[in-house]
């Protein structure tokens, strides 16, 4: 499954359960995260969408961990 397909289905799947599933823009800030998730009870982490075969980039991987080490939820996705 490619990795738009498995974005877009998460997406539903978050839109479906009254949350928001915000796409960011990483034009000033390399290797953010592809989504910012929004849930009812204000449970908020980001979204990193891979393919089953693909890899994180070392700046990924990079930002990732930056953003673990500040308490934030993040999650690399490769399937729905």
């Amino acid at each position: 499954m490619r990795e738009r397909d498995i974005e877009k289905k998460y997406k539903k799947k978050i839109e479906e359960a009254g949350g928001m599933c915000l796409k960011l823009s990483s034009q000033y800030f390399s290797g953010l995260p592809d989504r910012l998730v929004i849930l009812p009870g204000g449970e908020i982490y980001f979204i990193e969408f891979k393919s089953p075969t693909g890899i994180l980039s070392m700046r990924q991987r990079s930002v990732i961990r930056q953003l673990k080490e500040l308490g934030v939820r993040v999650e690399v996705v490769n399937e729905i």
